[in-house]
């Protein structure tokens, strides 16, 4: 349908988080997102962002 979406997989799980849509409920931000692009926020903590789970979230 020509949409390009941000996915991200859990391999042990094998659930989806779509970037876009974890946005848009609030769980992650674009400043949170912009940081684990950089490489200042670990694929573990973005993880807990996207699950919802922010025992791992470092500010």
């Amino acid at each position: 349908d020509g949409v390009v979406k941000s996915i991200i997989t859990d391999r042990r799980s094998g659930r989806q988080y779509d970037i876009d849509d974890a946005i848009a409920k609030g769980l992650i931000d674009q400043s949170s997102l912009d940081q684990y692009r950089a490489g200042t926020l670990s694929i573990t903590e973005f993880a807990d962002m996207l699950s919802g789970n922010m025992s791992g979230f470092r500010s």
